[in-house]
């Protein structure tokens, strides 16, 4: 069965993408944090857990034990892997969704071929390209998981849940340090040492693909 999700944005942006297929931007996860949307901006570079202490038996420093008082709650910040992605929702066409996002149009996106074109494009790179819905954890629990890269799939449920997000992950086999060869025959870093707002890298696709990857787009004005 054909899954499809939903990308929201100005249309202005994806006109060249609508055209020809090219370019998709997937971005710098570390720099989600510095989008001028402040509605969705998000420091993603870790995920903060509030955890309440009747979660946690005992904290260890140094070699001692110490434990939490009753009804406090314990913060820990987990790191992710940095890697680009591309952010959609489950959710298509929601007036709501085009409002968080200050969309005018959404794009109705067959991720299943995105993802497996990708992969076929990329099989000598040792790219790791993964398609999942976030999930969304809430206050107080421990983390299920403190693998950087599972938490790339993991965002605050009060704040985030609303966007029903899935997202495509690229991770570089050598994260921080992976390196492409530019056409100037020169090596050059995947990322920047530090994310700024835009940082992406640009995936494009035929013409001819696009037919089918792109199944339908609406537009703000066409809602009922």
């Amino acid at each position: 069965m054909k899954r499809t999700r939903f990308l929201y944005g100005k249309k202005r942006n994806f006109a060249s993408f609508l055209e020809t297929g090219s370019p998709l931007w997937f971005r710098d996860l570390y720099s989600l944090g510095k989008l001028e949307n402040e509605v969705i901006s998000d420091d993603e570079s870790t995920r903060a857990h509030e955890i309440n202490s009747d979660q946690i038996q005992k904290i260890t420093f140094d070699g001692r034990d110490f434990k939490l008082a009753e009804n406090t709650n314990f913060k820990m910040n987990l790191p992710t892997r940095r890697c680009h992605v591309l952010c959609l929702s489950n959710s298509g066409n929601s007036e709501l969704l085009f409002e968080r996002f200050e969309a005018d149009i959404c794009l109705e996106l067959n991720t299943d071929k995105i993802i497996e074109m990708m992969q076929e494009a990329n099989t000598n790179r040792g790219l790791e390209i993964v398609g999942r819905d976030v999930e969304y954890y809430k206050k107080g629990p421990s983390p299920t998981t403190h693998d950087p890269f599972e938490l790339v799939f993991r965002k605050e449920y009060k704040r985030y849940h609303i966007e029903d997000e899935y997202r495509i992950a690229v991770s570089w086999p050598e994260d921080d340090e992976s390196k492409i060869l530019t056409t100037g025959n020169n090596l050059a870093r995947v990322f920047g040492p530090e994310a700024t707002n835009g940082d992406h890298i640009s995936i494009g696709f035929n013409r001819s693909d696009l037919k089918e990857i792109l199944v339908n787009t609406v537009e703000f004005g066409e809602l009922n």
